[in-house]
């Protein structure tokens, strides 16, 4: 039903797929992942992917869906996004391309392209694809890294992760990058605390006047399961 709903409002349904750690056929033939997959497998919604093991299997199994390159795959090089572009329904730019303007504007077809706004990561950090192949593996493991990866984003908030020069503001979004064609923006927060996440889809997606308002009803349902 929640699939049916959103599809018929012409919103797609997006699988992450991303997982770098998969490996095996076990894997693949997971009953619960395919079950879901099975239910959305109706030409209308879309799975990123970065494993190209994984990614084999789900073309083969599951060809009506929309297949969009993962910014976990790290790519820098100009020629090797503009190539990836040219095998995928979109590719989700590396947050580190977002200041590149002379690339941005090189890119004859900006709407294929997504970026992400809000990264916390530190762009000169040299251990994020470590980082990905460590979440995967606890995703499989079901538990946490006794040897994890340090990271001062663990550090930040919100407001704090302004400072990164490659997160985006909403007012810079609709005077640069929209105007330069691209259409889609991606935002992330699976790793974030809860409330950095209200508050960046209330700074991202709410006007300025409705934002309390929204703030008050979400830390109220948050609270009491309700924003009566």
């Amino acid at each position: 039903m929640t699939i049916k709903n959103f599809n018929d409002l012409d919103i797609p349904i997006r699988f992450t797929y991303t997982n770098l750690a998969i490996n095996s056929q076990e894997q693949l033939e997971d009953p619960i992942a395919n079950f879901v997959t099975t239910l959305a497998h109706n030409g209308k919604n879309e799975i990123i992917v970065s494993n190209d093991y994984l990614e084999a299997y789900l073309r083969e199994n599951y060809p009506n869906y929309k297949y969009i390159s993962s910014t976990t795959k790290c790519l820098l090089k100009n020629e090797d996004i503009v190539a990836e572009s040219e095998k995928y329904y979109k590719t989700v730019l590396d947050y580190r391309k977002n200041r590149d303007m002379n690339f941005l504007a090189s890119l004859e077809h900006p709407e294929r392209y997504e970026i992400l706004i809000n990264a916390w990561c530190d762009p000169e950090c040299k251990k994020r694809m470590v980082h990905y192949k460590q979440m995967s593996e606890e995703q499989i493991l079901g538990c946490r890294s006794p040897h994890p990866v340090s990271c001062d984003m663990d550090k930040m908030n919100f407001y704090e992760s302004f400072r990164r020069p490659t997160v985006l503001k909403a007012e810079e979004i609709y005077r640069i990058y929209v105007p330069m064609g691209f259409t889609n923006f991606k935002i992330e927060g699976r790793t974030y605390p809860i409330v950095d996440v209200l508050e960046t889809y209330l700074y991202y997606m709410v006007r300025p006047e409705w934002r309390d308002r929204f703030r008050l009803n979400a830390l109220r349902f948050i609270n009491y399961g309700s924003n009566v």
